[in-house]
């Protein structure tokens, strides 16, 4: 029935796209006339540019895919010559007219009927304010009713600065901008959004129907996270946003409880579940293992039904990598003696008996679970930096892999940055400068990358970034970027003097036929010692 009802307001959207493109024709013909009067006219070339952009954006989408071909090829051409600011030649002005009359073809042939949707069940309770920029009515007016469908509240701008009031009235909780607006760029009112008080957070995602104005490294510069050429494909769409939401949203703790006994697993599915926790049962200690890979649990509570199992298994616990400060509460008892020293000695963080109020068991496992997250944010996270730790970095660098290889359409790049001649910079200022630069450039790293992006302290004065499916090629262009600017930074010793450090760095898609992420590494090592080879203060991608 919904996608029924999204069928139907597509076709009434298209009847409206077909009515308005005789008028967009029109405008465009009459622009045409004002290029043949005064070729310098840029502000008439930079309108028809826009009016061939919502033609881009919803010909395909509305079954005319010739429209979206013609309107494509003439927008590319005004756009380059707005680029470059030159004066429209003679020969563009006639291609632009050749094109209008092909475009008024093509509506007269009335292009294909078939439309179809399937955006999925509208996930419940979502409450996400979303911030809509995009100045065509009609693309507007889809990409509103897709997202209301979805249960999404939308505040609606159709110039840069409209975005940019709703935006200061409030930071919406998720952006959808086009790139190319009346008044501006999508890109400048996505900068705005980041460096609000937490504007950090909100996913961002952009659209364009130019290939040209849709650089995906100029849009991850600014802080998007997805980025979609028109026509959009509206189901990916609406899952990418959710997906993103999804990463922002606070994690439902997960609670493991261990026990033999139904009056144990009564009372606790009682009090977690009323609280929304992700409670999983485990009657069969052997099972533990298993259990605990499965859930990767924030808590776990073990009966003391389990007797002497239950210290075996908060040893074993406390020796398993990565659970080393999962918290662990034995519930039941009467709390004392021999027992009790005996599961503390193990490893248990505390013990609660018989009759424990459903308020205290909440507490308490709330106050452990809250504390174990910051104590693990602590260790995964390097102390000068801010960056992840080593360990932890790689441990984003196997599930980036392994991933690749699960799904190989998604094309994560790793970059390792070293900073150049970074002995000299300890040697001549001391190793407290040393350590300011290395905080700064750890700075610029996080300022300049996606929240999707894993950005590590390899070790001294190495860095790692894995890219979330950004292909080597746009890869190299960012790292570039940041590269220049990180060599312009000026950085400042004891006595107040300024002076400057670059960095080199190498770049490595999963390699092909690679088993092992070691590989991967091993590719993006080779590739900077290259750049270092080279001369250094560049950047090399694998070959």
């Amino acid at each position: 029935m919904a996608d029924d009802t999204a069928a139907a307001a597509l076709s009434d959207l298209r009847e409206k796209f077909i009515r308005d493109s005789a008028g967009r024709l029109d405008d465009l013909t009459a622009l045409v006339g004002v290029l043949a009067e005064n070729p310098a006219d840029a502000g008439a070339l930079d309108e028809t540019m826009r009016k061939l952009h919502g033609l881009v954006g919803l010909g395909a989408t509305f079954g005319f895919n010739a429209v979206t071909t013609i309107a494509r090829r003439a927008e590319i051409e005004c756009q380059q010559v707005l680029s470059e600011a030159r004066t429209a030649s003679a020969e563009l002005i006639d291609a632009l007219g050749e094109s209008v009359r092909l475009l008024r073809q093509e509506f007269a042939r009335g292009g294909s009927s078939a439309l179809e949707v399937s955006i999925g069940t509208p996930p419940n309770d979502l409450h996400v304010d979303v911030v809509l920029l995009e100045d065509d009515p009609i693309a507007h007016e889809m990409l509103l009713g897709i997202l209301e469908k979805q249960g999404y509240s939308v505040r609606s701008a159709h110039t840069k600065g409209h975005a940019l009031r709703l935006i200061d009235e409030k930071t919406p909780d998720a952006l959808v901008s086009d790139v190319l607006v009346p008044d501006g760029t999508g890109y400048e009112v996505v900068s705005h959004l980041r460096e609000l008080a937490g504007g950090k957070a909100p996913p961002v995602i952009v659209t364009s129907a130019v290939q040209g104005f849709l650089d995906r490294v100029e849009a991850v510069r600014r802080g998007a996270d997805a980025f979609f050429e028109k026509p959009i494909d509206f189901a990916a769409l609406v899952r990418t946003l959710e997906n993103l939401l999804e990463r922002t949203r606070e994690i439902t703790p997960r609670v493991l409880l261990v026990t033999t006994t139904d009056a144990d697993t009564d009372f606790v599915e009682s009090v977690f579940g009323s609280a929304g926790y992700n409670l999983r049962v485990c009657r069969e200690p052997r099972r533990f293992d298993a259990e605990l890979s499965a859930l990767r649990p924030d808590l776990v509570l073990l009966s003391a039904d389990l007797a002497d199992a239950a210290c075996d298994l908060t040893r074993w616990l406390r020796q398993k990598q990565g659970m080393t400060t999962v918290p662990v509460i034995v519930v039941g008892g009467d709390g004392s003696g021999e027992m009790r020293l005996r599961c503390v000695r193990a490893g248990a963080d505390d013990w609660l008996p018989d009759g424990v109020l459903p308020g205290l068991l909440l507490a308490t496992a709330a106050v452990r679970i809250e504390r174990a997250r910051f104590v693990r944010n602590l260790m995964e996270h390097d102390g000068l930096t801010g960056l992840l730790t080593h360990s932890a970095f790689m441990g984003h660098l196997h599930r980036a892999f392994h991933d690749h290889q699960r799904h190989p359409a998604r094309k994560p790049s790793l970059i390792l940055i070293d900073v150049d001649h970074f002995k000299t910079v300890n040697d001549r200022y001391g190793h407290p400068v040393g350590d300011r630069v290395l905080a700064v450039l750890g700075s610029l790293l996080r300022r300049s990358l996606r929240r999707s992006d894993a950005i590590g302290r390899y070790g001294g004065e190495e860095f790692a970034v894995l890219l979330d499916d950004l292909d080597a090629s746009d890869a190299q262009r960012l790292i570039e970027r940041m590269r220049a600017e990180a060599a312009a930074l000026p950085h400042n010793d004891d006595s107040g003097s300024t002076f400057q450090v670059t960095f080199s760095a190498g770049i490595a898609a999963v390699p092909e036929g690679a088993t092992e992420p070691e590989a991967w590494t091993a590719a993006a090592d080779r590739a900077l010692y290259t750049a270092k080879n080279e001369g250094r203060n560049r950047v090399v991608a694998a070959k």
